[in-house]
């Protein structure tokens, strides 16, 4: 009531996030996906700044996943379904055409979004060129083992699988963070909810070239392109448990960090920071960078709350991301920052196909998952989980605009 008529258009339910229930007063709305015609479904309405957004009753809370891997997701889905039974009853994904390339191999370890909890990481260069390996590497790895391969399941299969709480699914950000994987990864933007943000993993950073940052630069004027990244540092050393000491590989991420920095800065486009083990470098290089306003999503936060209050306080429009990590029973040190890191500033995500949350533990984790990781933030905080959900849902709008 507070808005001009003149800023409304009648929106169909199916295009508008699902804040929350409330009064029954239909609604229209302002949005990039108005169509102008009529609905006859919105029992809710909610409003943030001059938006304003509807719901239907019989829907479970909308939610977004915003930081996901699904060239790697899919793959390796197919490969936990051949193991535990796909979730629809049917069959394995070998009759289906597959969407993305079959390899499982990562353009980076599996550890390098991931918290201390995770497997593995990277300890210089070297691993991230053996990282790099073609996929013939890993399928012939892969023949060796005895395994068979199979095709990816669908983008189509997997969301027509979500049920319960899971069918809030309203969309994800798919990430793509080395050369090699951008045209994988973009692919998938043709899905309806799935929106990219690109960049180069500081474990990739030996991708970084003059040719790398244009490409990059072209992808953010894409439609469903919403922020640069992930990016950051990874100081992580597997094979000691503690920080990589080569200064050169130190040297060649802070610098890789620091141009994206600068580039997504002067297009004003959002950003994805990675950083693991570099709690100093990582505070310094974005104050010396990026412009204080700037809207930033600091994933998969496993680090300490010393440095989640730093960047609460340096950058107001900062967003901290939680992954299933929160719901591990080892993440008590975890779950004390997320007790204190307010609702307002926290972004849900999964990092899947990485840490699936408990009681999902060592499977793939995927989008779905976020009201299990919603369940584990709100056990912490003290809150009903519909709180976090709404909350969390309209974070993720600030942050990336859908």
């Amino acid at each position: 009531s507070s808005c001009p008529i003149e800023d409304f258009h009648v929106m169909p339910c199916s295009s508008l996030p699902s804040f929350v229930r409330g009064s029954t007063a239909q609604v229209v709305a302002r949005l990039p996906h108005a169509t102008g015609r009529p609905t006859s479904a919105l029992v809710g309405s909610f409003s943030v700044g001059r938006r304003c957004f509807a719901a239907e009753a019989s829907s479970p809370l909308g939610f977004v996943d915003t930081h996901c891997h699904l060239d790697m997701i899919l793959p390796r889905l197919a490969r936990d379904w051949q193991k535990h039974g796909a979730p629809d009853g049917g069959p394995l994904p070998s009759s289906e055409i597959a969407e993305v390339s079959s390899s499982t191999s990562t353009s980076f370890s599996s550890s390098s979004s991931s918290s201390s909890s995770s497997s593995s990481s990277s300890s210089g260069p070297s691993s991230a060129a053996s990282a790099s390996a073609p996929a013939s590497d890993a399928a012939g790895a892969a023949q060796r083992r005895g395994k068979e391969r199979l095709p990816p399941v669908s983008f189509e299969r997997w969301r027509a699988t979500l049920a319960g709480a899971e069918r809030g699914f309203e969309g994800c950000v798919a990430v793509g963070c080395s050369a090699r994987t951008l045209d994988r990864v973009s692919a998938f933007l043709r899905h309806d909810g799935v929106h990219g943000s690109f960049g180069i993993h500081p474990l990739n950073a030996a991708d970084w070239s003059q040719d790398v940052e244009e490409r990059l630069r072209d992808f953010m004027s894409l439609p469903k392109v919403v922020a640069w990244g992930e990016c950051g540092l990874d100081y992580f050393d597997k094979k000691t448990g503690g920080e990589v000491q080569s200064d050169e590989w130190r040297s060649l991420q802070r610098h890789v960090f620091a141009r994206q920095l600068c580039v997504a800065g002067s297009l004003g486009k959002p950003l994805v920071v990675h950083s693991r083990a570099a709690e100093e470098d990582t505070l310094a290089l974005l104050s010396e960078h990026l412009p204080r306003h700037h809207l930033v999503h600091v994933h998969c936060f496993t680090s300490s709350w010393t440095l989640a209050r730093e960047l609460l306080d340096r950058f107001p429009q900062l967003f901290i991301g939680f992954t299933g990590v929160v719901s591990f029973p080892c993440a008590g040190a975890l779950r004390e920052v997320v007790a204190r890191v307010p609702l307002e500033r926290l972004l849900l995500e999964t990092d899947g196909p990485y840490m699936a949350p408990v009681p999902f533990r060592g499977r793939i984790a995927h989008p779905g998952h976020i009201p299990l990781v919603a369940e584990a933030v709100a056990g912490v905080k003290g809150v009903p989980v519909e709180d976090v959900l709404t909350t969390c849902r309209e974070n993720a709008w600030r942050m990336y605009g859908f």
